[in-house]
């Protein structure tokens, strides 16, 4: 069987939890999980003691994907230095950074490379005004 995946476990601590709020008896609700998500009785039961202590649903987080990213030296510094004043561990000061710098690039394009889209695309959608975003940096 393979191993669940944070997310899955996620969602199973949920229902457990779902379970136990509305007062389903814990051999009805041990049952419940190991036939829908396919666990033994065993694994069901210690899903169930786990949401028995959560005081809100788990947050169901993306599945994540590993990457190797090679750097200067002087950004990795930078990083790690960031990621001890903060009080992040490396490895979520590197997401963040990341997820802001694309947010960035994509957010930058918008406006006037939106409407160079939409003319490429032959959109039948009216396309944003150009000569409102003249004053946008074009890249």
């Amino acid at each position: 069987m393979p191993r669940s995946t944070k997310a899955d476990k996620a969602r199973q601590l949920n229902v457990a939890q779902h379970l136990l709020k509305r007062n389903v008896a814990l051999s009805e609700a041990a049952s419940t999980l190991s036939r829908e998500f396919g666990r033994s009785l065993r694994q069901a039961y210690r899903y169930l003691e786990e949401a028995a202590q959560l005081k809100k649903p788990v947050p169901i987080t993306e599945a994540t994907a590993p990457v190797t990213l090679k750097l200067p030296p002087t950004t990795v510094q930078g990083l790690r230095a960031y990621a001890r004043s903060s009080g992040q561990s490396k490895r979520r000061a590197r997401r963040d950074s990341l997820e802001v710098h694309l947010a960035y690039a994509f957010n930058r394009l918008f406006e006037w490379k939106l409407a160079q889209a939409y003319d490429m695309f032959g959109a039948r959608v009216r396309a944003p005004d150009r000569r409102a975003c003249q004053g946008e940096e074009r890249t």
